[in-house]
């Protein structure tokens, strides 16, 4: 029966860390952005040189920083300070884009609408 089996609970690869590529995948931010006085970064590390199954070596994502709970003169209890993190960065435009349709006769119905333009 459809919907009655167990989840599938295996480890999946969401994202890989082994390749400038896929370090170019990412964004990194942080504090600093908005005044804060810490610094991060998400670079390729291949000091650390690993070998996968094929006895080929791959290289490991690394992200490190400097983690400062300051903030810059004069931004004192404006803004605080003391965070960093990284992201997938999402292309754009998508190939389908899905937004929400109000209509009398369903109150939200989920519409899908394809880009036909491009956007740098």
């Amino acid at each position: 029966m459809q919907g009655a089996d167990l989840p599938d609970r295996h480890p999946k690869t969401l994202y890989t860390f082994n390749s400038r590529t896929d370090i170019d995948q990412f964004a990194v931010g942080c504090d600093a952005d908005v005044g804060g006085l810490s610094s991060v970064h998400l670079d390729l590390d291949e000091s650390t040189r690993e070998s996968n199954g094929e006895n080929q070596p791959k290289a490991i994502g690394k992200f490190w920083g400097v983690m400062n709970l300051g903030v810059k003169p004069g931004l004192e209890g404006k803004i605080r300070g003391g965070y960093a993190g990284f992201r997938n960065k999402v292309p754009f435009p998508l190939p389908c884009s899905f937004f929400f349709r109000f209509t009398n006769s369903n109150p939200m119905t989920i519409a899908s609408s394809d880009l036909d333009r491009q956007h740098d």
